[in-house]
């Protein structure tokens, strides 16, 4: 993996990140990030230039994996938490457990992580640790801005706009986008800039915990996770780090009718690509749910070709369809929309098949003691023991109580889930029914919410 692309993956250690913790086993490495170095330089325990005297593995066969080697270096230079001399690194043993491929001889930047309990250092594929050669950026920081004292330090990053592939087979395509609209909260006050042409944006400010916000023009949206995300500046001689994605904001809105003609309410809807229509397997992932008149409207797409349905699920090897085609003249077969890049569509009403009826359930979502809860996310499952997941949630109201429709004469569950407010972590509680038929004439259902288990 060449080290760009290594870069764009780093960011949290899995495998290494177990020397920290002292967890016992990973059985594949896992990359998150990026990370740059004047951000990882300041998360990371000890950093310097080493030559590779020997590359040992660990005797016995109980070791975990993250330390199946031990790499023994002469510190040549030292940045951060060693000093020079003669010094021992444990890797793993590579193929899939985030070690790295030291190699006897060899002169490497190294950034590793020191188990808190055993004082072992550990390195791996996930980090800057790279071949001295190769790792002029980072020596250039480390030797320069990293020991420099500064008043003020560096949030910065790169807003980028992603469209998919124009053919198959092609690389997605990436673009520095411009003038997007960000804002930083923070040290008691408030900072905002704009991207620029190259899609770079950069604040200058105190030490401290910020949070990122995003504001971009009409069609386009900053992908979810990029509003309100932390950005933490732990020294001012470092940075904090935050890249933007920007995509497509695609829509196609509609009103979906029942074959009577009547608007059908609280009905999760659902769109497939052509190519995915076209696949002996069908999982529909993009949902939303019609309002009180039947409206609906999907956002976020990329340009492309879709089908709307309910209930997108197909797997002819065994012997599931469970889908249902909507279009204008209600015939029960998919049909196609195009969406041009950024564009808006509405295909206007859409009618179910004639032979596919729906029934509107109700019911209220409660605590332990009976307390109707509001914002819990109410949808159907699959009554099955795999309990897969139905189309699109609706949400409890201020009462805890919710409306769904659904296919007449199928069997579901019904399934809430609700994220309880506390003063530490937030607590997830969640409730299901007991499986039922679908039909008019059911009781509300009442879901007693419990700790997840």
């Amino acid at each position: 993996m060449n080290r760009h692309i290594r870069h764009v993956l780093a960011g949290l250690i899995i495998g290494v990140a177990l020397l920290t913790t002292g967890a016992a086993r990973v059985s594949a490495c896992s990359c998150v990030g990026p990370i740059v170095a004047c951000e990882s330089a300041w998360t990371t325990d000890a950093i310097f230039v080493g030559k590779v005297l020997s590359v040992g593995r660990v005797a016995g066969t109980g070791d975990p994996r993250w330390l199946r080697r031990l790499v023994r270096f002469d510190v040549r230079e030292a940045f951060k938490g060693v000093q020079l001399g003669e010094i021992e690194v444990g890797t793993g043993a590579g193929g899939g457990d985030c070690g790295y491929d030291f190699r006897e001889g060899r002169t490497y930047l190294v950034y590793a992580h020191r188990n808190q309990a055993t004082g072992q250092l550990g390195a791996g594929i996930c980090s800057r640790t790279a071949p001295v050669e190769e790792a002029g950026e980072d020596l250039e920081y480390l030797r320069g801005p990293f020991v420099q004292p500064s008043e003020l330090g560096r949030i910065r990053g790169k807003v980028t706009r992603h469209d998919p592939p124009l053919a198959v087979n092609q690389p997605a395509r990436r673009a520095p986008f411009a003038g997007a609209e960000i804002r930083l909260e923070g040290y008691a006050r408030t900072y905002s800039t704009t991207s620029a042409d190259d899609g770079s944006y950069e604040f200058r400010v105190p030490v401290g915990e910020y949070r990122l916000f995003t504001t971009v023009r009409e069609g386009v949206y900053a992908m979810p996770g990029s509003e309100g995300r932390t950005v933490w500046l732990r020294d001012t001689r470092g940075c904090g780090a935050m890249d933007i994605d920007v995509r497509a904001d695609g829509r196609i809105a509609g009103r979906l009718l029942d074959g009577a003609g009547r608007p059908v309410p609280f009905m999760s809807v659902e769109l497939v690509t052509a190519r995915q229509l076209q696949s002996p397997s069908l999982s529909a992932t993009t949902r939303t749910v019609t309002d009180a008149r039947g409206q609906f409207e999907f956002t976020q797409l990329d340009a492309g070709r879709y089908a709307p349905g309910l209930t997108l699920r197909r797997n002819t090897r065994g012997g599931v369809d469970t889908a249902v085609w909507i279009r204008r003249d209600g015939t029960a077969t998919a049909t196609t929309t195009d969406v041009e890049p950024e564009g808006r569509v509405d295909i206007g009403d859409l009618r179910l098949p004639t032979d596919v009826s729906t029934t509107t359930l109700t019911g209220v979502v409660v605590s332990a003691d009976g307390t109707p809860v509001a914002g819990a996310q109410v949808r159907f499952i699959d009554p099955g023991p795999a309990m897969d997941t139905i189309g699109a949630p609706v949400t409890t109201g201020e009462d805890g109580r919710f409306s769904l429709s659904v296919i007449a004469g199928r069997s579901y569950r019904l399934s809430a889930e609700w994220f309880a407010p506390t003063t530490g972590q937030r607590r997830y509680v969640s409730a299901r029914s007991d499986p039922f038929e679908a039909a008019e004439g059911l009781k509300p259902f009442r879901l007693v919410l419990s700790e997840a288990r």
